[in-house]
């Protein structure tokens, strides 16, 4: 692993070990007084940044997002946006505000450098390209296991609650849903006939099979889905 890398990794083990002991000073009462010895050891900001890794996820994916968008070649911030619209954004979506803000932070840990590039009337824009260490630390995230899933449907969450008193009927809410799936579904199936019918050369075959999968996964949801509504609104109809 390189230096970078190194240290981009040293650092967040470093952060996340301090939040431990932040996370286990015990009530409340004594808790001050161990921040107080936090916050004089590291000093107020970076206790700013335990905060952060005590409440926030272990590993903020979105950087390996855009680094994985990267691996393929130098892109623009607007361009990262739409590729990840095109793409896996049916699974993983970013916005600006969390796209931006991260590429200077890969910038700062050296995972990528920028170029300027001037355009006629427009504003000059940032070109990002991965570095050895961008790539050494993608590769690393790549190999480790996948954090599990915090799964939140406000559907379920509706249909679970939906025998209160005073409740409204889920049949409509279903049926928009069913009509939701069916859409999504015409837009899957146009995708994998884009995909397969595209000539994406020897180099890319091994990318087309792992984007093919990673639809198929999206239909069986999506068709299933569907099957559950319809079964759903015919035993609540039934009760």
């Amino acid at each position: 692993m390189s230096k970078p890398a190194a240290d981009h990794a040293r650092r967040n083990s470093g952060y996340q070990e301090a939040a431990w002991q932040l996370s286990s000073t015990g009530p409340m009462k004594s808790g001050r007084h161990a921040r107080n010895d936090i916050q004089a050891a590291w000093g107020v900001d970076t206790y700013i940044v335990l905060i952060y890794f005590r409440f926030m996820p272990k590993t903020n994916t979105t950087q390996y997002a855009l680094l994985g968008l990267l691996m393929y070649q130098p892109l623009t911030g607007y361009e990262i946006k739409k590729s990840i619209d095109s793409s896996i954004a049916f699974f993983w979506q970013e916005s600006y505000g969390h796209i931006y803000p991260m590429l200077h932070r890969l910038e700062e840990e050296r995972l990528v450098v920028s170029s300027r590039e001037e355009t006629d009337g427009r504003p000059a824009r940032k070109r990002y390209t991965i570095t050895e260490a961008g790539q050494s630390a993608f590769r690393a995230w790549m190999s480790q296991p996948v954090e599990p899933l915090r799964f939140r449907h406000e559907l379920l969450l509706k249909v679970f609650f939906s025998a209160r008193p005073g409740a409204p009927s889920m049949n409509a809410i279903l049926e928009e849903e069913e009509e939701r799936m069916r859409q999504l579904l015409a837009t899957y199936e146009q995708i994998r006939l884009h995909l397969t019918e595209t000539d994406h050369g020897p180099a890319m075959k091994r990318d087309s099979v792992c984007w093919l999968l990673t639809l198929d996964l999206g239909i069986r949801f999506a068709r299933e889905t569907l099957a559950w509504c319809s079964e759903a609104r015919t035993q609540l109809c039934r009760d």
